[in-house]
């Protein structure tokens, strides 16, 4: 599981590269995190900017670990 995390203050998204997954969460309205606005309408224009982010840092930042050992 590949997982990156960014958030404008405001609005938070997380990905998860191998399934492209995500959560979009809107901070001020929901600050419990219980409204998963990924791949809503109404999430959608904050997730294609956040995703930007998302994909920048992933260019950035390529990710060399190790495969897990010990975990089924």
């Amino acid at each position: 599981m590949r997982l990156t995390c960014v958030h404008d203050g405001t609005r938070k998204l997380t990905f998860e590269e191998e399934s492209a997954a995500g959560e979009l969460y809107d901070l001020e309205a929901d600050p419990l995190e219980m409204n998963n606005l990924w791949d809503t309408p109404e999430g959608a224009r904050d997730q294609d900017r956040l995703m930007e982010l998302v994909s920048a840092r992933i260019a950035q930042s390529p990710r060399t670990f190790a495969e897990p050992v010990g975990m089924t």
